[in-house]
């Protein structure tokens, strides 16, 4: 587990996130790491930003049960509309 959350006033909480240009090795990486981050701090989702990655992703398991990936949810560049 290479990524850890960042706390508020972490620099990269500051930033405003990128768009997902390509899914590529790098962002399946990435995404493995957030949703194992995620577990251990037993959270239901998390976001690239919370990591430090500049990137417009979010992870989530609305379950928060590991036992259960079925439920893990991936968004690329996520809108609030």
């Amino acid at each position: 587990m290479a990524r850890k959350i960042v706390h508020y006033p972490h620099p990269a909480l500051r930033h405003k996130a990128k768009p997902v240009m390509a899914i590529d090795k790098a962002l399946h990486i990435n995404i493995g790491e957030m949703m194992e981050q995620m577990y251990v701090a037993k959270g239901l989702g998390l976001a690239a930003p919370q990591v430090a990655l500049p990137f417009q992703l979010l992870v989530m398991n609305i379950t928060g049960d590991p036992k259960q990936p079925e439920r893990e949810e991936v968004f690329l560049n996520p809108q609030i509309i």
